[in-house]
């Protein structure tokens, strides 16, 4: 967030072969996106074994566009969005590492996405890991039933909230 390259989004991507991509979008003005390309790959130069590839144009509309319509998370697969801190992502990492979970950490890491193939054992497991490391998360797909897992908020504050949102209780 302090960096002069104005990075809109800064995304960990870890798939199927347990291998971490580091997704970056700059910003700013079309005339100044090519040097601001170029200093970053300066600087990702600096690690050895950095792939950088840079995107434009359509191509780059839909990489973007695959990542925030969730097209990475297998079909059917119990998908789970967590919030959390940058320092939280290794060990959460530690429980889901190995265990076949698509995962994504997005905005700047204090998002994490899961995405567990098989969608009833995968919810288990992810009330189980939430709750181990006291973590709440909302599935947004798979099998149907509470969507809030792990650690819940305190029952008074999330009542507090629902009657601030919803006086008239229309919503359940």
């Amino acid at each position: 967030s302090t960096s002069a390259l104005d990075l809109e989004a800064l995304e960990i991507e870890i798939g199927g072969d347990g291998v971490p991509r580091l997704e970056l979008r700059l910003g700013g003005p079309a005339d100044v996106l090519p040097s601001r390309s170029e200093r970053l790959q300066a600087f990702l130069a600096a690690d050895a074994g950095v792939e950088f590839r840079a995107l434009g144009g359509e191509e780059e509309a839909a990489f973007w566009r695959d990542r925030r319509e969730l097209a990475w998370a297998p079909a059917n697969a119990c998908l789970l969005k967590i919030p959390l801190t940058p320092a939280r992502i290794p060990e959460l990492e530690s429980r889901v590492a190995g265990a076949g979970v698509r995962r994504r950490y997005s905005c700047g890491g204090n998002v994490a996405w899961l995405a567990w193939p098989e969608a009833d054992a995968g919810r288990a497991q992810a009330e189980a890991i939430l709750g181990a490391l006291n973590l709440a998360g909302m599935q947004l797909a798979g099998t149907p039933g509470e969507a809030l897992l792990g650690a819940q908020p305190d029952a008074i504050f999330l009542r507090r909230v629902k009657q601030a949102l919803d006086p008239f209780g229309r919503f359940h």
